[in-house]
């Protein structure tokens, strides 16, 4: 990517991605040219001047072509009426929302709320009794063969998969960033499970399943900090 856009004049392109700051830090920089988040993360103050450049197709989901979803894993076969849930991050679709949906669904109530930074730490959470569910991305659990023991009770509603965004303020071409980084997935994005990029904006992340960060389940209460 970073060699496709020096070819057509880019310059100062990083040399490889930051991965020491906070992603919540870089979004940000008025620097930043290429981040990916969830789409709840779009309408955090710290994801407010993110465009959006295009959303990732996964090559081993059994979802809609952009599209993913997330397993939900709990400590038990049989369901209670309350649960202890763990999620990644509060902003997140994958791990806090897409668990908090299926759990309304089903009339369980959370009764508390754990951030555990990641989404192995959330895992790390139900095996250490912790809490009793947890979301995981079906991408990372397939693309990096996470070795769950616990039952998979269900599959969470497909949603737009996380969103590869820039800063607004970053002095390039839209157009330009969507096919470098279109270049590099038709090159490489096998080797992270990604196999195309569809064109989509900000606009669409505008719905329910995927804006929200806080749900009637979990709104009212005092999220518990576990993790970074």
């Amino acid at each position: 990517m970073a060699q496709f856009l020096q070819k057509n004049g880019v310059e100062n392109v990083p040399a490889a991605l930051q991965r020491q700051s906070a992603p919540s830090q870089l979004w940000q920089s008025p620097q930043l040219i290429i981040s990916q988040c969830c789409g709840p993360d779009l309408f955090t103050p710290e994801g407010a001047d993110l465009c959006v450049i295009g959303k990732p197709v996964f090559a081993n989901l059994d979802c809609t072509a952009g599209c993913y979803y997330s397993h939900i894993i709990s400590r038990q076969i049989e369901y209670s009426r309350t649960a202890r849930i763990a999620v990644n991050a509060i902003s997140s679709r994958s791990g806090h929302y897409a668990l908090t949906e299926w759990l309304e669904a089903r009339e369980i109530e959370v009764t508390q709320l754990g951030v555990s930074g990641s989404h192995l730490n959330s895992l790390s959470m139900l095996e250490k009794d912790v809490a009793d569910y947890a979301a995981l991305d079906a991408h990372l659990v397939d693309q990096f063969g996470v070795k769950i023991d616990m039952p998979v009770v269900g599959r969470s509603t497909e949603s737009l998969a996380p969103p590869f965004v820039f800063h607004r303020h970053a002095d390039i071409d839209n157009d330009l960033l969507y096919k470098a980084l279109k270049h590099a997935i038709d090159r490489r994005g096998r080797e992270v499970g990604i196999i195309d990029l569809i064109k989509c904006d900000r606009s669409d992340y505008q719905n329910p399943g995927a804006r929200d960060v806080a749900t009637p389940n979990t709104r009212r209460i005092q999220p518990q900090h576990y993790g970074p």
